[in-house]
């Protein structure tokens, strides 16, 4: 102790230290990428047309992608204080073509200063998903030369990624499982409905199915119905998300509509809007455990979705209740339709503040006003205004909206820029989840970040800068673990809230050629 203060040291013991990391074995993961590129292109004027030159870009490209996930024996084993994880490997190549085409139909004229269209395609062949071809028709038209409109109608394709195709089995705990056959009983003699089934709206051939299974066999000769228990049971099932080889390509419809207006009394200011409709077919997602659980049981059994289950077993090691739903195995596969709408807003402005100095504003906002998926076996979702969960689309913020300042004096510039998601819910289907109303809304969140950089050299060659990610260090907000969201080992929704905190970056730039 000084005059000033009193400094408390705490420490672990040592048995605690090996407990927590596994006996003072350290944990290990490696990751690797690695991207081979070909490509040639050529840009220019093909010939000129009355209303102006007709411009053509066209080129061709080799990709060959590879990557690994090395997880630690610990990390394949489940001991870790994270879920197992098994190593992945994968790669594929890709050759393509692509050609654009941009035609000046007329000029100056009445009501048109410019009218063009555009025109391209792109043809891939990849060693996954074979042959895909991808367009775009759009135009241009600009009354006057501060404004113009422009709409684009086009067909986009992806192929799956090596994660969704080569992933090796990683395990996960899923939320609200529910198993049709919970509360079924003892047939009665003479027909009719086995009383107080939970099951009483579905048929007998399939309250007959959960009778068959050895475990609530068991359970029903034994209690008189099939119960569930919500902690050692619900909340202790567990599954495997793992990638599939087999898939195909997602493609995608999407029309945008919108205008830029560039005013000739603030050349430095512009202003676009864009309304936009995306249409995806063939999209990639784990197939909802859900689901899975429901196709099987409906089918009799019969539906091969019923071998990604396992049952608890009579005499189980495990404390859980026999028959209850213990293993459910979740695989990629092209089983949604996707569709969303909205509109894009993007501003920018430019000013000098002195003879070497200027700041430059720019904003940018998206209104969500559509984002529905829809399933095999599942009703549609409608995914706007909710985070991420099991089977959902990503989270679904109906505004976001960024605002950057930059400030600029000879070599040096500072930025500095906030990010804006609107209030979201966990879910919006409450009664689905045992969740107060507390818990399952998360408030507006702000991010700042900031950077500062400083050009120099012949032909400002060099760039050093330095910057900071989340500069108030705004904590994610808790999600209830019992919610919808996928927050395994995170406790908030880490695709969509910073779970790390404030970060710091700096870095160096040079321009050799």
């Amino acid at each position: 102790q000084d005059d000033s203060c009193t400094r408390i040291s705490i420490t672990v013991s040592a048995a605690a230290a090996k407990y927590i990391t596994f006996d003072g074995v350290q944990d290990t993961y490696r990751a690797e990428i690695k991207q081979d590129i070909f490509g040639a292109s050529i840009t220019g004027t093909a010939f000129n047309l009355p209303a102006g030159e007709l411009k053509v870009a066209a080129g061709i490209e080799a990709r060959k992608e590879k990557s690994d996930q090395i997880y630690s024996a610990l990390t394949q084993a489940g001991d870790t204080l994270s879920n197992s994880f098994q190593n992945s490997k994968g790669d594929y190549d890709v050759r393509e073509g692509f050609i654009e085409v941009n035609v000046p139909v007329l000029h100056d004229i009445p009501f048109i200063r410019t009218f063009d269209l555009e025109v391209a395609g792109r043809s891939g062949d990849y060693s996954t998903v074979g042959k895909v071809f991808s367009w775009k028709f759009g135009g241009t038209w600009s009354p006057i030369d501060s404004l113009k409109f422009r709409a684009v109608y086009q067909k986009a394709t992806r192929a799956p990624n090596i994660g969704e195709l080569f992933t090796a089995p990683a395990q996960t705990f899923p939320n609200g499982i529910q198993d049709i056959c919970e509360g079924t009983r003892a047939a009665i003699s003479m027909g009719g409905a086995d009383a107080g089934s939970n099951a009483a709206q579905t048929s007998d051939a399939v309250r007959a199915y959960c009778r068959s299974i050895p475990g609530i066999a068991d359970q029903i000769t034994k209690n008189g119905s099939f119960t569930i228990d919500d902690n050692s049971d619900r909340q202790s099932i567990q599954g495997f998300d793992v990638g599939f080889a087999g898939l195909g390509e997602e493609t995608a419809k999407t029309t945008t509509v919108g205008f830029v207006f560039t005013p000739e009394f603030a050349p430095t200011f512009s202003l676009s809007v864009d309304w936009f409709r995306i249409k995806v077919d063939g999209a990639i997602n784990l197939e909802p455990r859900q689901n899975t659980v429901n196709t099987c049981v409906n089918s009799l059994g019969a539906s091969p979705l019923c071998s990604r289950i396992t049952r608890e077993l009579v005499n189980n090691p495990r404390a859980r209740t026999p028959g209850s739903v213990f293993d459910i195995t979740s695989l990629e596969a092209n089983i949604a339709s996707i569709e969303s709408s909205g509109v894009d807003v993007a501003s920018r402005y430019r000013f000098d503040v002195g003879d070497n100095s200027s700041v430059d504003l720019s904003f940018a906002y998206t209104f969500l006003a559509k984002l529905n998926q829809d399933q095999e076996g599942s009703p549609t979702q409608d995914n706007r205004g909710q985070l991420n969960g099991d089977g959902r689309l990503g989270a679904g913020f109906k505004h976001r909206a960024n605002l950057g300042v930059t400030y600029t004096v000879g070599g040096f510039s500072a930025t500095w820029q906030t990010n804006f998601q609107s209030a979201i819910q966990d879910t919006r289907v409450e009664a689905d989840r045992a969740l107060d109303r507390g818990d399952n809304r998360v408030e507006a969140y702000y991010y700042n970040d900031a950077q500062f950089r400083y050009t120099f050299g012949k032909e400002n060659t060099y760039d050093v800068y330095l910057g900071i990610d989340n500069v108030f260090n705004s904590r994610p907000p808790p999600i209830n673990q019992n919610g919808a969201s996928n927050i395994t080992g995170t406790e908030t929704a880490a695709e969509s809230f910073d779970p790390i905190g404030r970060t710091m970056y700096l870095g160096f730039e040079a321009k050799l050629f």
